[in-house]
């Protein structure tokens, strides 16, 4: 509590103002969170609309064949869930992508607002770094 105590009489004004406003944001973005997941609640079997690409073969086609060759392999690995990115090569991810999972150590981080999680803790969220 001391250490509180002389930290805020350290700092300047401008900080102050910076560290109140952060606190305000953080907490007007966990109520408008809040607010979209009641919303998703009320419409479970509502999903977003697909965009549609018309003729995408087409395009893909006016694309030459030595540049849509590299294309193509990492779509065909994105298709099957497994990506290359951050050094990994073809990373299995899985049938449904968890999308909060570190896949270098497998920790799957908390689903909650992201400003309350603390990244710097690996056993909570994995490597911030991949994340």
């Amino acid at each position: 509590m001391k250490w509180l105590i002389n930290r805020l009489l350290t700092m300047r004004p401008a900080e102050m103002v910076s560290r109140v406003a952060d606190v305000g944001r953080h907490g007007l973005l966990r109520v408008s969170l809040q607010r979209v997941q009641r919303r998703a609640e009320r419409s479970p079997g509502r999903t977003p609309a697909a965009v549609e690409l018309r003729d995408l073969d087409a395009l893909v086609r006016r694309i030459a064949p030595e540049p849509r060759a590299p294309i193509m392999v990492l779509a065909d690995q994105w298709m099957t869930h497994h990506a290359s990115f951050l050094g990994f090569e073809a990373v299995p991810l899985g049938t449904c992508i968890d999308w909060h999972r570190d896949i270098g150590t497998g920790v799957v981080g908390p689903l909650t607002y992201s400003g309350g999680i603390n990244y710097r803790d690996a056993a909570v969220a994995g490597d911030v770094k991949n994340i």
